[in-house]
């Protein structure tokens, strides 16, 4: 191995990149595993930081750690000339709380057997009664 090489070897190396190296499997499938949880560093999933990737890229990312943070974070992103990433730290395995919220899963339009004619008219009226909580706006307005 050359010197230029074992340099380069040992500096940081991708987890994926030492993982297949040793014959675990190969990079497209550690990538997988990584991006799955499977992997996982000190007891931790790895998961992949898109938040990390996109400032690799030069891209100016904001790190909100609380309602107020977010609210200032969005306003500056919608501000900014260049494309900017905010980025929400979550919880998958959290839910939302009493789950209050309702996924507004419709009726099939066209098709279907004649009794679901019935089914549509009952979706629609009862749509009609719901207030909307979100309405899109243009933020430059």
């Amino acid at each position: 191995m050359s010197a230029k090489t074992q340099a380069r070897e040992s500096g940081p190396q991708r987890i994926a990149k030492l993982l297949a190296r040793a014959g675990i499997a190969s990079r497209r499938d550690i990538e997988r595993m990584i991006a799955d949880g499977r992997i996982a560093l000190d007891g931790e999933p790895l998961g992949i930081d898109l938040a990390a990737n996109a400032a690799s890229f030069g891209v100016p990312v904001l790190r909100p750690q609380s309602v107020a943070e977010l609210g200032e974070a969005l306003a500056a992103a919608r501000a900014a000339a260049e494309t900017t990433v905010v980025y929400v730290r979550t919880d998958p395995l959290v839910g939302v709380p009493g789950y209050e919220s309702w996924w507004d899963v419709p009726v099939a339009e066209t098709g279907g057997p004649p009794e679901l004619d019935r089914i549509r008219d009952e979706y629609r009226r009862a749509r009609e009664s719901v207030r909307p909580y979100l309405t899109p706006t243009d933020p430059r307005d």
